[in-house]
């Protein structure tokens, strides 16, 4: 084989390569729209990500969208970087939904997803129902999914709901991180928006853990979601957390 051959062959080689690690490789820039064949609502990068890989696709025996956030992977938004809520500054990695949820209707959220490492701080969250809008800045989340160890010996899934006085209720369920790391569940949250005050009902795996849950929305917030991983930093540390989500559908 002549040398101009056989450096075309490792030419068009190479080539080939570099397209199929492009193809695998999706770095989750400002405004970035992201969505699956199995979800039914598009999200999109609303603040940088700490680091290229905070959030990536990783295809199995299915394709998933996994986050991940280690110690001082401080959030880029402009918020997460001041010290603000008894915490330092902010851990971010999360995705914000395209659009918006009406109100004066009733939701229901599925998705699936999968806890890998990590959750055994306070106030971790893995997905949030969130109502800031930029004429809105002083809204806080109505919901927020996540992880509480303030009263236990172990991390357990828990669930706030805003109050008008602009405080969480924090509901803490029986389920501890060590029962979940590792398994996909399916999570269902059922919204209902159509009262004054809304309310919350969470099912995991077909157990309804909380049901009816009260919840408070600033007069001007505009309801939407968000999920990944969001967490107030520790200057003593935070261990680091992995969380995969498939299969994301709202009606």
């Amino acid at each position: 084989m002549s040398d101009e051959r056989s450096f075309k062959i490792r030419l068009f080689l190479l080539t080939v390569l570099l397209a199929l690690t492009s193809c695998s490789f999706v770095e989750f820039r400002p405004r970035h729209k992201v969505k699956d064949d199995d979800w039914n609502t598009r999200f999109l990068v609303n603040c940088p990500m700490p680091r290229t890989d905070s959030v990536r696709w990783v295809e199995e025996d299915r394709r998933y969208l996994r986050f991940t956030v280690s110690d001082k992977d401080k959030g880029g938004c402009s918020t997460d970087k001041t010290a603000r809520h008894s915490a330092p500054y902010w851990e971010r990695a999360e995705l914000k939904q395209v659009g918006t949820l009406k109100a004066n209707k009733t939701y229901t959220i599925d998705m699936t997803l999968r806890l890998v490492e990590g959750f055994g701080g306070d106030r971790e969250a893995f997905f949030q129902v969130h109502a800031y809008d930029k004429q809105c800045k002083q809204a806080y989340p109505p919901v927020m999914i996540g992880f509480d160890s303030v009263f236990t010996d172990t991390a357990v899934l828990a669930l706030r709901s805003l109050q008008s006085n602009k405080r969480h209720n924090i509901y803490r369920s029986d389920m501890p991180i060590e029962e979940l790391l590792g398994e996909w569940v399916d999570l269902k949250l059922i919204l209902d928006t159509t009262d004054d005050e809304g309310n919350v009902t969470m099912v995991v795996d077909g157990e309804e853990l909380f049901s009816n849950i009260p919840f408070w929305v600033e007069y001007c917030g505009v309801l939407h979601l968000k999920f990944g991983l969001y967490r107030p930093g520790d200057l003593s540390g935070n261990v680091r957390s992995i969380v995969d989500f498939d299969a994301i559908n709202v009606n």
